[in-house]
């Protein structure tokens, strides 16, 4: 809006200026003529004619003034009339702006927590498969002990029906020494 109103100034004090250069111009052409008849003898009716001329000159500078104004006026309201269209679609863009600048943190927090939940989760199963290592390690800890006691049983009960084996073979050997 500074800027609109800035360029109104300078259109409005251009044609000021051009005004003024015309009534300078208009005035040094009519000093000249004034210089020419004034040689000749003829002052009052240069005078006359200085005040014609003048008068005439008034009201071209009024014209071009007028018509300056009118202009700038017209440049303002165009000037205005386009801040207030660009104020809307700035407001537009700003309230879209806001929008996705929303979504886009939800986004980043949804996100986040996505990755806690996946952090979670993942110490979890973690957790879970050391356990559950642990666990089948001291179970075949257990079932390889097992099986030792199970050979160390049956290594001493192959010894104890050796044994008894040999005991029978003896018992019979002596029957049937005796028998014999």
């Amino acid at each position: 809006m500074y800027y609109e109103s800035l360029m109104v100034k300078s259109d409005f004090i251009e044609a000021l200026n051009k005004a003024e250069n015309q009534a300078r111009d208009y005035q040094s052409k009519f000093e000249t003529l004034e210089d020419n008849f004034q040689k000749v003898g003829q002052y009052m009716l240069v005078e006359v004619a200085f005040h014609l001329i003048f008068s005439f000159l008034n009201l071209l500078v009024k014209s071009d003034f007028i018509e300056a104004l009118n202009k700038a006026e017209n440049q303002a309201r165009d000037y205005q009339s386009k801040f207030e269209t660009l104020e809307d679609n700035f407001q537009k863009v700003e309230s879209e702006r806001k929008k996705f600048v929303d979504q886009f943190l939800y986004a980043e927090q949804e996100l986040a927590a996505a990755k806690g939940r996946e952090q979670a989760l993942q110490e979890q199963l973690l957790k879970e498969v050391t356990e559950s290592q642990e666990r089948l390690r001291k179970q075949i800890q257990l079932n390889s002990e097992l099986q030792l006691e199970q050979m160390e049983c049956r290594a001493n009960n192959a010894e104890r029906e050796a044994e008894l084996l040999k005991e029978q073979l003896k018992h019979l050997k002596g029957q049937l020494d005796e028998d014999y």
